[in-house]
């Protein structure tokens, strides 16, 4: 049950991660036509 538990949290955290890489993304792209700062 436990290790059952813990993988559904390993799954939901990387699914966040996933997620909020491709949204980050996304915006990059969307605001990338407006004032975008150097990541130099």
């Amino acid at each position: 049950m436990v290790g059952n538990t813990v993988i559904e949290v390993i799954v939901v955290v990387g699914l966040v991660i996933v997620v909020g890489e491709v949204v980050a993304e996304l915006v990059g792209r969307l605001s990338s036509t407006e004032t975008v700062p150097d990541y130099c």
